[in-house]
């Protein structure tokens, strides 16, 4: 697996600065913090760091609210991540580059919460300070997004630092111990809160159409290959599904129609997870 392949974590733990909580709650120098691999990572079609993988970084600095322009004064280091093979592998928080300490931004974001790292060099300061002194900083539609800590769930994009390669025998070993893949592929379609009231059926190739309510979510279990899903009589969505892979469609009204969006996993796993889940079809009224 090559030098600056990018790796998405979870983290698994909340993380408060001084900025967000008192100095009794607020997370030390030195304090270590766990994160999550939140997606199989692949080489040549095998999974080098399974979902789910262990994952490590330090905090760095915590300042208190003051000093310094960050609306949460943390700095982590990234540490690593675990391999398939129980390897630590070595991490950075940019595509090229050392695998130095780095500032965070933490946005809100309509999937979820996404933590940004932001290595600090004298020109990025300089130009950081520019913009505060301006108002470009503080004013921005961003900046009314940004949060002082960093709850459990959190995303943060980062990448492997140099090169990893696994001899195919532990590989084969290794892949052999994870858990059986399922046979059908899952697709959830939600529904995020909002005053559209009801709304009409949705259903996937030839099957039941089930109304989706504000703040509900339903799933699908569908054969590997050739699907759509639809609306009530609006254009359909077509996927095409493969076996134990997860699909997220977003119901939403645009222009007084509803429609059908898929999102990526990232987003799709953080807005189901406040959702209700409609009770599920039986067992093959969905499937081709």
């Amino acid at each position: 697996m090559p030098d600056g392949t990018p790796i998405f974590l979870r983290f698994a733990q909340p993380v408060y600065g001084l900025m967000a909580a008192s100095k009794y709650v607020a997370i030390k120098k030195g304090t270590r913090v766990r994160l999550v691999a939140g997606a199989d990572v692949r080489s040549g079609g095998r999974i080098i760091i399974p979902r789910g993988s262990l994952a490590q970084a330090t905090v760095t600095n915590v300042l208190p609210y003051g000093a310094t322009l960050s609306n949460n004064g943390l700095t982590l280091g990234l540490d690593w991540v675990e391999s398939i093979t129980g390897e630590k592998v070595p991490l950075r928080p940019e595509r090229s580059g050392d695998p130095v300490p780095f500032t965070i931004k933490i946005y809100s974001t309509n999937g979820g919460v996404e933590v940004v790292p932001h290595v600090v060099t004298r020109r990025r300061a300089l130009a950081d300070l520019g913009k505060f002194m301006s108002g470009w900083d503080v004013f921005r539609p961003k900046a009314f997004h940004e949060r002082s800590w960093i709850p459990a769930g959190s995303r943060l994009h980062v990448f492997l630092h140099g090169d990893l390669t696994v001899s195919a025998k532990e590989l084969d070993e290794a892949q052999a111990d994870l858990p059986v893949q399922n046979l059908t592929a899952t697709v959830y379609v939600f529904r995020t809160k909002d005053n559209n009231g009801p709304a009409p059926g949705v259903s996937c190739d030839q099957g039941e159409a089930r109304s989706l309510g504000s703040q509900q979510s339903l799933v699908f279990d569908l054969q590997p290959g050739e699907h759509s899903c639809k609306v009530a009589s609006s254009l359909a969505i077509a996927l095409t599904t493969q076996a134990g892979t997860d699909y997220f469609l977003r119901l939403r009204q645009a222009s007084g129609a509803w429609k059908l969006e898929q999102v990526a996993d990232e987003e799709g796993e953080d807005r189901i997870a406040g959702c209700q889940f409609l009770a599920p079809l039986n067992p093959g009224s969905n499937t081709k």
